[in-house]
């Protein structure tokens, strides 16, 4: 509705037949009743993600790396199940804006996003809303509790994504418990995004190595970030 209709009904008006007090006629109340709906659902849909939260040592990737790991995440969909991709469950693991950019891009293509799941600690992403008004799959997850985990999830994952938020040997012990207990046993697959430094801990707890592939962040970190993979990376090396 534009702006110069919304006046016209604005000056659509009945009289009381009481007080003579001037009002809205009914058509007019729907109208404007309608008109605000839609610009309350296309400003939910303009916004921006929650602001990144430095205490919980959030740093939100780039576009590029956003793409990149997007793209590895479908190309692995695609081989486990080459009939059905999105009936392969997925697991984001501390990693919010991931799951929103990979959500996005089904959504936009018509496809079933029910089997994408994000486990974060940040309540904010739990009310997120869109304009797709589709199935939005939020689990709390907190590091220092990482036995408590969806029960339909567990063993049922043949992907998982993380990014622990702490540099912490702690974290990523506590990380690695939980993904160990969400993916599936035989062909699971894990994408892990970290801190360089904690390439040894990424073989001794979960079996990863190293790929030549280095997450960005639209804030520049000064640590070093790096990818590691319990398997042989289809879309990067």
């Amino acid at each position: 509705m534009s702006s110069k209709a919304l006046e016209m009904l604005a000056n659509e008006t009945v009289e009381d037949s009481d007080d003579d007090v001037p009002q809205l006629s009914a058509h007019a109340l729907a109208a404007l009743e309608e008109f605000y709906t839609d610009q309350h659902q296309q400003e939910k849909s303009a916004s921006v993600q929650p602001a990144e939260d430095w205490n919980l040592s959030q740093f939100w990737y780039n576009e590029a790396t956003c793409e990149t790991l997007a793209t590895e995440v479908e190309a692995c969909c695609r081989e486990q199940n080459p009939n059905s991709p999105s009936e392969v469950i997925v697991a984001f693991v501390s990693c919010p804006t991931l799951y929103l950019h990979v959500r996005k891009l089904r959504l936009n293509k018509q496809q079933s996003v029910d089997n994408l799941h994000l486990l974060e600690f940040d309540t904010r992403f739990a009310s997120w809303d869109d304009s797709y008004q589709s199935r939005f799959n939020f689990h709390r997850y907190d590091f220092r509790e990482p036995e408590k985990l969806p029960a339909n999830l567990l063993g049922k994952c043949s992907l998982v994504i993380a990014d622990p938020p702490f540099l912490s040997e702690e974290c990523l012990r506590s990380t690695a418990f939980s993904i160990q207990r969400l993916i599936c046993s035989n062909s699971g697959r894990l994408i892990l995004c970290t801190g360089a430094v904690q390439e040894d801990l990424a073989a001794k707890y979960l079996n990863a190595s190293r790929r030549q592939f280095k997450p960005g962040h639209a804030n520049r970190l000064s640590n070093e970030f790096a990818c590691f993979t319990n398997y042989s990376t289809i879309t990067f090396e």
